[in-house]
């Protein structure tokens, strides 16, 4: 990184200032001794204004600067307050910051409200007046010694480290047995107890002990933030807005929320606070109207409906009995590996356990009979999928992001929405339908290498061709038979190809939405093909699996219009696998085997050029001659 150069200017005598060339911005600063007044202003007889100053870091101290100038040209200022520790007085012209005995700058449209950046250390009972103050800057109270504060009930915001170096929060007022700074708890000290004889139970632990034990630190009502330096981690915490959890350190938060609210709580708060990992339980005031809490999971007043389980829950989860209904999103992002749904249920909502990347077994209510869209998208660890017979309807996307599970549908399961389940080009898996299905969504098995079905009739499922329809961005020029040419489609046991890209599924679809299956459609798929390279491998593998006779006639004569071409493309990128498939045909014209077994005899692959001389050899005798791979 270039080392920034620095320009000198002297605007104030006893000053010099560094700045560069050509923002007006200063980076740092040298005063005399005899300086007791800092003038941010600049020369304009030298067509030069300070705009910014940006010292924030520097390790120079000038104690004997009593009063700083702001002159109107200056937009922004991060100074250390120990840089100028014991400034009493500003001083502004600027429209971006006030006079008075703290750095304050105003409201403006960019800015995050009116906000506190220095005290500039303040001695012990030093007035900070934070009237009209909404938000406290890092490092604000940075070696500041005065708790002589006050108007700080209007504060909306601190930053992560507001309070850094701050040594007086021990002297702040203790409210309800926490010290506050207006609306912010700064910190939750154990209060001074002395236990007395009948306060102790016979475990040993006296009653305010066992308390505390339970509720840990009990939050004032009028608390709207935190000092970041709280560490509550692993510990209950007790308040009556769930909202102010949000304010907490991410990285410090409780294991436990007790909610002593009896009134109305916002659902939209209740999904912020437990979406976090690190809560893992909430209990609610039992007088509470609306809600109750069991097991650290919560629910509805009467328990008919699980609302929210915090995110940082694990391990097995049994839903109670007499549960109606698990509400939208009640396990999103939850660390569960099981959950035991009971036959009460009969309403899951969609994107209820979405995210629980942890999720390995679900035991579903026999009284569900649709998982909806995205309930259990994302569970990664979900590997095998066992739908029972009860469960008609699987919606759009309700297992996606699992990769490639393996799935049993049982009989009874009638449609499957749009890609309720997604697989990776390369898989090797095969989903049997039952008998009862009755509709597929498109993409339901995005990518799905062999689909399966048993029909005595013929007909197939609404949808059944593009439910395997390719789901991804796939690159149509480097297709080769080690990555994916085909699909499989088995029908009453019988296995048929169609190319894994380039045919409008949609299109089959339509053809047997009243017509009965015929392998001959099927096998015509082939004439699709949009490039001669696809064409050919795609040729190979279908060839052998070809029952009727023009079928076959018309793939011969496809196979010797290309074979000069794409047998020496094989040959060059190595593919051996198809061409000696292809060779085992003999259907290769004497000039191509000829120029096989000369490249191969002059590359020095002895394999490919005992294939080549058999098939050659096959040739000349016009024999069946086939051998295996």
């Amino acid at each position: 990184m270039k080392k920034m150069i620095y320009t000198k200017r002297q605007f104030q005598e006893g000053v010099t200032f560094y700045t560069d060339s050509f923002t007006g911005n200063v980076y740092d600063i040298d005063i005399d001794q005899d300086v007791t007044e800092l003038h941010l202003s600049g020369d304009k007889a030298q067509h030069y204004v300070i705009k910014e100053v940006r010292m924030y870091g520097n390790e120079k101290r000038f104690p004997q600067i009593e009063r700083i100038y702001i002159a109107d040209s200056v937009m922004s200022i991060r100074i250390p307050n120990k840089m100028f520790p014991n400034v009493k007085e500003i001083i502004s012209d600027s429209k971006s910051f006030q006079s008075g005995s703290l750095l304050i700058r105003k409201a403006l449209g960019y800015a995050k409200g009116v906000c506190l950046f220095n005290t500039f250390c303040k001695r012990t009972d030093e007035l900070i007046d934070l009237n009209g103050v909404e938000t406290i800057a890092d490092n604000a109270f940075d070696g500041c010694e005065s708790s002589n504060i006050i108007n700080a009930g209007g504060i909306k915001e601190v930053y992560q480290n507001a309070f850094y170096g701050y040594e007086k929060i021990s002297e702040l007022p203790v409210v309800d047995g926490v010290r506050m700074l207006g609306n912010i708890v700064m910190d939750c000290p154990p209060a001074p107890y002395t236990p007395t004889s009948s306060s102790v139970s016979p475990n040993g632990l006296d009653t305010r002990e066992r308390s505390l034990l339970h509720h840990g630190p009990i939050i004032p009502k009028q608390a709207r933030l935190f000092n970041y330096d709280i560490d509550f981690t692993g510990k209950p915490v007790t308040v009556q807005d769930i909202s102010v959890v949000k304010t907490m350190n991410p990285k410090k938060l409780p294991q436990k929320i007790i909610l002593n609210n009896n009134g109305v709580i916002d659902m939209n708060d209740v999904d912020g606070v437990l979406q976090r990992e690190a809560i893992s339980e909430i209990e609610i005031s039992p007088d509470n109207p609306y809600f109750t809490s069991h097991d650290g999971i919560l629910y509805n007043s009467d328990m008919t409906v699980l609302v929210r389980c915090p995110a940082g829950r694990t391990g097995k989860i049994i839903i109670p009995d007499g549960v109606k209904a698990i509400s939208e999103c009640a396990f999103y992002n939850c660390s569960i590996s099981e959950v035991v749904i009971p036959d009460s249920v009969t309403d899951v909502e969609q994107w209820a356990f979405r995210c629980c990347h942890n999720l390995e077994k679900i035991t579903f209510s026999k009284n569900m009979s649709c998982i909806k869209a995205y309930t259990f998208s994302e569970c990664i660890s979900l590997h095998d999928i066992n739908i029972p017979g009860h469960i008609k309807v699987i919606g759009e996307s309700a297992f996606r992001g699992i990769k490639d599970p393996h799935l049993d549908l049982s009989e009874g399961v009638e449609e499957i929405e749009t890609e309720a389940f997604r697989f990776t080009p390369g898989n090797d898996l095969t989903v049997a339908l039952p008998s009862t299905i009755k509709k597929l969504g498109c993409r339901c098995f995005g990518n799905l290498k062999n689909l399966a079905i048993d029909t005595e009739t013929g007909m197939l499922p609404n949808g059944f061709f593009s439910s395997i329809g390719c789901v991804g961005r796939v690159n149509m020029n480097d297709i080769k038979e080690a990555h994916r040419i085909v699909s499989y489609l088995t029908v009453n046991g019988k296995s048929y190809l169609i190319p894994y890209i380039d045919v409008q599924l949609d299109k089959l679809d339509r053809y047997f939405r009243f017509l009965p299956f015929n392998p001959d459609v099927i096998w015509r798929q082939y004439e699709k093909i949009n490039t001669n390279e696809r064409l050919f491998r795609f040729l190979i593998l279908l060839y052998p699996t070809v029952e009727n006779a023009e079928i076959k006639k018309d793939i011969e004569k496809t196979f010797k219009r290309l074979q000069r071409a794409s047998v020496n493309g094989l040959y060059k990128k190595g593919e051996f696998k198809l061409l000696v498939r292809y060779l085992s045909y003999n259907l290769s014209t004497k000039k191509m085997l000829e120029s096989l077994v000369a490249a191969s005899e002059r590359d020095g692959k002895p394999e490919i050029k005992a294939y080549a001389l058999i098939a050659l050899q096959a040739y000349e005798t016009k024999t069946e001659k086939t051998y295996k791979l």
